[in-house]
């Protein structure tokens, strides 16, 4: 993965939660081996980044929002493994 890639998550995660200042915002960089990385949002306008390189790698993402989730992963690597799991709540009337 390249570092021009990395910093293109970083800056348009950057300006994403300026333009949603409800919204739950997570990026995760990591470089070498033997790197986990979990994240939990819950809430409205969630979105998630997770760039890993390297050997061994696991990443997880839960989020649990309203309305507008997003999530992504980016491995570059061997024995890399990702899961992304997404609800959608409704609002109690």
């Amino acid at each position: 993965m390249s570092k021009r890639m990395i910093m293109a998550a970083v800056v348009s995660l950057a300006f994403t939660s300026v333009a949603f200042a409800q919204s739950n915002s997570a990026v995760t960089v990591q470089i070498g081996g033997l790197n986990n990385s979990v994240v939990t949002q819950s809430g409205a306008r969630n979105t998630a980044t997770t760039v890993q390189t390297g050997f061994v790698n696991s990443s997880r993402i839960t989020q649990a929002g309203y309305i507008s989730n997003s999530a992504e992963v980016g491995q570059a690597g061997a024995i890399n493994s990702s899961t992304i799991t997404q609800f959608t709540l409704t609002r109690r009337r």
